[in-house]
């Protein structure tokens, strides 16, 4: 699916950024804290949000729920625990911020709420408890943000990469052609996934890699940086190295004997490779979740690296 930011919108992060270079001698700036509510772990970050740039102060990431302690009863709905445990994470994190003399947060929710039934009404109410809002952003948002965040923090050209970042319930693959953002997202993050593979039903996954933007699969082949990883990639490939391909996945499957929730990460991003022909993955670590990508998107800094 493709995300089209208009043409006075992408004009005018362009002018933000022409005048924050003009204006930048006399410092203007705020602190300010975003938080991004994951299925598995809330992470947060404070930092100095300039016109042009930010700087981070303060990075933390908290669990929120264990493979095996979902926050999400047979139902469909986030349990009155599962909101009680959510609400005591962001109100520390929350005032961890405020040590910094953070005053505006924005706070954005995924795949956890978009697939509770009860998600908004929880969000709402967290919402109201804490004083500050949640949104509940799409699977097409949240692959827009995790892109933001890797070309702020690695200084990236937007126009040379495509990223894959991987979550505990969905996945997103995203690239930037022109004045769109194009975005594939799938709800089979590291836990559906596990659930898939011991009920023998990968091919799901599969089918639906069938339907990806041909765009997308272009930008693959031929983008100049490759294809970057964000998130929750295998524990066992990243604790040697950064860059793998295929061979590595397939090494370290024939090293895995059991099927546990490790095993079924190497295979996600193998079906994900092999799909799409991806040839290699180079790995990057996020500061804190896609917080950066919100700071930028909320403050429309330009996505055009330094140079």
């Amino acid at each position: 699916m493709e995300y089209l930011i208009t043409e006075w919108k992408w004009n005018a992060m362009r002018i933000l950024m022409i005048i924050s270079l003009l204006t930048n001698a006399y410092g203007a700036s705020e602190v300010r804290s975003a938080f991004d509510i994951g299925t598995g772990k809330i992470k947060m970050q404070v930092a100095r949000v300039y016109e042009d740039h930010i700087d981070p102060l303060y990075c933390q990431a908290e669990q929120i729920s264990q493979f095996n302690e979902p926050l999400v009863n047979q139902e469909g709905k986030i349990t009155k625990e599962g909101q009680d445990r959510i609400v005591a994470v962001l109100k520390s994190l929350k005032s961890a911020g405020e040590g910094y003399g953070s005053m505006k947060w924005d706070a954005v929710a995924t795949e956890l709420f978009r697939t509770a039934l009860n998600g908004q009404e929880i969000a709402q109410n967290i919402s109201a408890l804490l004083n500050m809002e949640i949104k509940i952003i799409s699977p097409e948002e949240e692959g827009i943000l995790s892109f933001l965040t890797i070309v702020q923090e690695a200084n990236l050209n937007p126009e040379e990469i495509v990223v894959l970042d991987i979550g505990s319930g969905s996945f997103q693959i995203t690239c930037k052609e022109g004045n769109q953002f194009l975005v594939y997202s799938a709800p089979f993050g590291r836990i559906p996934t596990h659930t898939l593979v011991k009920s023998n039903q990968l091919t799901n996954l599969k089918t639906a890699l069938s339907s990806i933007d041909p765009r997308i699969l272009r930008k693959i082949r031929d983008c100049k940086n490759g294809v970057i990883g964000i998130g929750a990639h295998p524990k066992q490939i990243l604790q040697s190295q950064t860059v793998y391909d295929e061979n590595d996945l397939k090494a370290a499957l024939l090293a895995s004997a059991e099927v546990n929730i490790n095993h079924t990460d190497l295979l996600l991003v193998k079906t994900i490779m092999e799909s799409l022909s991806i040839t290699q993955v180079e790995y990057k670590a996020a500061l804190a979740g896609n917080t950066s990508g919100i700071f930028v998107f909320s403050n429309s800094i330009s996505v055009v690296p330094t140079r």
